[in-house]
């Protein structure tokens, strides 16, 4: 901190990201340096408004060496893999972890995809959880609870595959996959 402030790096400037960035001038010590949003209006728009470089690629704003603090302001389910990349970029030696990925919720090809992305970015020292998720989170998705434990156990059968072959075919009762590159 040269100057003093801490200083920010901020991703999505939209939604609730407006609101942020709102605190953080109100903040004394706290300066945004840089913003990030993948709508480039959106993202110069902030930038104007609160005297930040913009990027609309979040790895190239973290390159900047002086930013010392990242908030994430997009969509809920973005947010591990922003945070796991941001930190992966600063830290050499400490593990980094997504625990509790709730399965019945999330296409097991896609989930496989993504967390592998995020192994090769942290070289190799993601840590991985699965949870098969608690009653009231059902109700949200629609996911009947008598449903939530094969599905689990489906989809932990297709990840183990996944992670263990370089081509991943899966029959099942809730998912079909032939063939899927992992």
């Amino acid at each position: 901190m040269s100057d003093g402030d801490l200083r920010i790096g901020f991703v999505g400037c939209g939604g609730i990201g407006n609101h942020h960035l709102k605190v953080w001038e109100s903040i004394p010590g706290a300066k945004v340096v840089a913003v990030c949003d993948n709508q480039p209006e959106r993202a110069a728009r902030a930038g104007e408004e609160h005297g930040a470089e913009v990027f609309t690629d979040m790895a190239e704003m973290l390159a900047r060496a002086d930013i010392e603090a990242v908030d994430i302001c997009t969509p809920s389910g973005l947010h591990a893999e922003q945070g796991i990349a941001a930190l992966a970029q600063r830290t050499k030696r400490m593990r980094l972890g997504v625990m509790g990925n709730v399965l019945p919720f999330h296409q097991p090809w896609r989930l496989a995809e993504e967390l592998g992305m995020l192994d090769y970015i942290t070289h190799g020292r993601l840590e991985i959880g699965m949870a098969p998720g608690v009653p009231p989170e059902y109700l949200f998705v629609g996911v009947p609870q008598s449903e939530v434990r094969p599905m689990f156990a489906e989809s932990m059968d297709f990840l183990e595959n996944a992670f263990a072959n370089k081509y991943a075919t899966h029959k099942g009762k809730y998912w079909n996959f032939d063939g899927i590159p992992t």
